[in-house]
């Protein structure tokens, strides 16, 4: 529920300041700071759960809106806080649920036309099943070892490329 609460009001915030940031800066922050909480996973566990929970709900909604990578920042902060992969595999798909969930409600709002999206919506729901059941596939067949040794690596990689695409857009490249 502190997510929820969280979400709810990033989302709000988000979709009134759309236009409002550079998408380069909010790229390059991010970046940044899930590299910080990935190898740094002690700060994945400040403060008391619920806080961050909700704390987490309103930044990842909010950023979201702008740079749409909810899924790379929630994970290292739902991995510091779930004792094995499948807690931590079920409860991101969650959290990233109730997330775009929020911001279909607040582009809605905004009167943002999802129509010409619909096809396109449709062909991300399948290819994200595919992903899911391929996902579950391998979750079972890895150690939680193996498992958290990729998790990290992905999550490193997908930052490096936030903190590459940042550079590019603000003209460094």
């Amino acid at each position: 529920m502190p997510f929820v609460a969280g979400a709810a009001i990033g989302c709000a915030a988000g979709a009134k300041v759309f236009v409002a940031l550079p998408t380069a800066w909010l790229q390059g922050i991010l970046g940044a700071f899930i590299l910080l909480v990935t190898w740094m996973p002690s700060l994945g566990r400040l403060g008391a759960e619920r806080g961050r929970f909700a704390f987490l709900g309103f930044g990842t909604t909010f950023l979201g809106v702008f740079v749409s990578a909810t899924g790379t920042l929630l994970a290292p902060f739902v991995a510091s806080a779930t004792p094995d992969r499948h807690a931590l595999a079920a409860t991101l798909g969650a959290l990233m649920t109730i997330t775009h969930i929020a911001k279909l409600v607040a582009f809605g709002f905004i009167g943002f036309a999802i129509g010409s999206f619909v096809p396109l919506m449709a062909a991300m729901i399948v290819t994200g099943a595919v992903g899911n059941w391929l996902g579950e596939v391998a979750l079972h067949r890895m150690t939680e070892q193996r498992f958290r040794a990729v998790f990290q690596l992905v999550l490193t990689a997908l930052a490096l490329r936030l903190l590459w695409v940042a550079a590019v857009h603000a003209g460094w490249f």
